[in-house]
C-alpha cells in the first residue's frame, strides 16, 4: 500500500511542471538530515526526478536557517534570504529537469 501511494504521488507531482521541484524544495528546508535522506531515497527508488532531487538538496540549509532566525532579529531580511534560497533551489531543479542533466539510467 505504501509503495502504491508513493508511486501515485510521484506521478501526480511529476505530471505538473514545477510542482515536484517546489514541494521537494520545501521538504529540503526542514532543518534535519532526515529530509535529505527522504529526498535521496525517493530519487534512488525512481519516484523523483533529478531536478526534484537537486531542488530538495539545494534548499537543505540544515540548522543554518534556525540560526539565522535566532541570531538576526530582522524578520523581513530573514524572509528574503529564505525566499532567495527557495527560489534558487526550485529554479536550479527546473534547469536540471528541462535540460535532462544528471538523469538516472
Amino acid at each position: 500500500m505504501e509503495q502504491v501511494e508513493a508511486k501515485s504521488l510521484s506521478q501526480l507531482l511529476g505530471g505538473i511542471p514545477v510542482l515536484e521541484e517546489a514541494v521537494t524544495a520545501i521538504i529540503g528546508m526542514i532543518p534535519n538530515c532526515a529530509a535529505s535522506v527522504l529526498v535521496t531515497q525517493l530519487y534512488l527508488e525512481g519516484l523523483l526526478s533529478a531536478g526534484a532531487l537537486f531542488s530538495g538538496l539545494l534548499c537543505g540549509a540544515g540548522a543554518g536557517l534556525l540560526v539565522l532566525y535566532r541570531e538576526n532579529r530582522k524578520t523581513k531580511e530573514n524572509l528574503m534570504f529564505t525566499g532567495v534560497l527557495y527560489v534558487t533551489g526550485v529554479a536550479a531543479g527546473m534547469i536540471i529537469r528541462n535540460f535532462g542533466l544528471f538523469s538516472m539510467g
